[in-house]
């Protein structure tokens, strides 16, 4: 629901980045992956609905805030405890917010703008996490799905 606005506002459309909530990023370099560590991991964790549920704003961002917000923290949680070597975002941040990135760059103020009137009568947008995604950069910058890790009862 959000694809036709994310191609007008978000540069990382043109890497082939998909919409997502962020658990860890950046993360380990794929030959230092235990795959079923990491497939234990999250199957220990219940898939579960959420909603996509309001317009936020970062200072160059445009997000929409998934709700509960705390299942979101949960699997960044889990994840940062079971590799403390990569916080997330390099650990730039105090905290954490679960997004949904919508829009970034120099026309954010216009994007924000829009997405209160496009995308505001449209939420909230229900929705169901049921697996976690590993996406690779890809040597020409654009990003591919490597993998995906189950929730439990996914």
């Amino acid at each position: 629901m959000v694809g036709d606005f994310r191609r007008r506002f978000d540069p990382a459309v043109e890497r082939r980045i998909p919409a997502h909530v962020t658990i860890v990023f950046p993360f380990a370099p794929l030959d230092e992956l235990d795959g079923a560590a990491i497939r234990e991991l999250y199957a220990a964790r219940p898939s579960f609905a959420f909603e996509l549920a309001r317009v936020e704003r970062f200072p160059e961002h445009v997000w929409l805030a998934p709700e509960p917000r705390d299942r979101f923290a949960e699997l960044i949680s889990c994840t940062v405890e079971r590799f403390p070597e990569y916080p997330p975002y390099g650990g730039a941040f105090a905290e954490v917010i679960p997004h949904l990135t919508i829009a970034s760059g120099e026309m954010v103020d216009d994007a924000e703008a829009a997405a209160r009137r496009e995308l505001g009568p449209l939420l909230p947008i229900p929705a169901r996490a049921a697996e976690v995604a590993l996406l690779e950069e890809q040597p020409d910058e654009t990003w591919a799905r490597r993998t995906g890790f189950a929730l439990g009862g996914a």
